[in-house]
């Protein structure tokens, strides 16, 4: 019995210092963008380098999977389905002290929830982001907002569409922020993955009945620069 009572005695002993070890390296410090002192700011890494103050780079990408967007109109729950949605190169760059915007527009999409309804393509989304999230824990996220600001800007308004649409016309001005994740973004790669669930959407249709609204979707995103070069999203140093 005492023998059995050490085996499990160890084998707790062994899992609490498994859980603390693993606990430890999911929340790491960031990586460092150069040798210097870290300062604790996320910032764009291009090849081990910080973009430099007042200076950007071209950004370009596509959606790889199908985005959604979820709201009420007139008391029913519908969801916007496009399958195609592309970064616009020439409207798009990273900055420095970790700021963005650019022009992402959708296509080919679908009006989920009440019949005979489409939108007018494409759907151009304009927006400015910045990186957040706890540098300490190396957890880094994009906020996006409406490019045109925050208090009176929109993302885009959709139009309701179709001549048999029981609510066609109607007009939905998203507005709002969005909160990304960054998988594996320390990680310096010639490309990125952007993924935007409902948990990050504080998004609302605005208009004569303002409705909150949920955003998913995932996008790549590499440098438009050739040839092509690794980026990343590291803490900035001095």
């Amino acid at each position: 019995m005492a023998r059995f009572r050490l085996v499990l005695l160890s084998m707790l002993a062994a899992f609490a210092v498994s859980a603390v070890v693993s606990a430890s390296a999911s929340a790491l410090p960031a990586l460092k963008c150069g040798t210097g002192t870290a300062k604790g700011e996320w910032v764009y890494c291009v090849e081990g380098t910080e973009i430099a103050d007042g200076t950007t780079k071209g950004i370009e990408g596509s959606l790889t999977n199908t985005a959604k967007l979820g709201t009420v109109v007139a008391g029913t729950a519908i969801k916007i389905e496009c399958t195609v949605g592309t970064v616009i190169a020439s409207n798009s760059v990273v900055e420095d002290s970790g700021a963005s915007k650019g022009e992402i527009q959708f296509s080919t999409c679908t009006v989920v929830g009440v019949e005979h309804c489409f939108v007018k393509e494409p759907i151009v989304v304009k927006f400015t982001d910045q990186l957040v999230g706890t540098v300490e824990a190396g957890l880094a996220e994009d906020e996006f907002k409406p490019a045109n600001g925050l208090d009176t800007g929109e993302f885009t308004t959709i139009t309701l569409k179709g001549t048999e649409c029981s609510i066609t016309g109607t007009k939905l001005p998203v507005t709002g922020t969005q909160n990304c994740k960054l998988p594996g973004a320390e990680t310096e790669a010639a490309s990125h993955t952007i993924e935007c669930l409902p948990g990050g959407s504080n998004l609302d249709i605005s208009g004569n009945e303002t409705k909150e609204a949920e955003f998913t979707g995932t996008f790549t995103v590499k440098l438009s620069a050739t040839p092509t070069k690794l980026w990343s999203v590291r803490d900035s140093t001095d």
